[in-house]
């Protein structure tokens, strides 16, 4: 009898835990924005992203300045070889 009834608690201690873990873990709905070919201009990107989405660089040189206000977002260059933002020198 006292066998069942610890056996019960630890069911119901494991299940709560679970439970506890799956209501725990975040989510998420981040994108991940190509450019040029979902937007063409990396500012673009960066204006339409949310927290947590990534922006994709396809290889290419960049005349622009970006600025990156209030998100954490993941800005990557396809190649460190190849892909190249030159700053216009205008951003604020």
């Amino acid at each position: 009898m006292l066998k069942r009834v610890v056996s019960g608690m630890m069911l119901m201690l494991l299940l709560v835990g679970m439970l506890t873990f799956a209501v725990s873990i975040p989510q998420t709905n981040a994108k991940i924005i190509i450019v040029p070919d979902n937007y063409p201009t990396i500012q673009q990107a960066v204006d339409a992203a949310e927290s947590g989405d990534t922006i994709l660089v396809r290889a290419g040189t960049y005349d622009e300045d970006v600025v990156i206000n209030g998100k954490s977002i993941s800005l990557i260059g396809e190649s460190a070889s190849n892909t190249t933002i030159r700053g216009l020198g205008k951003a604020g």
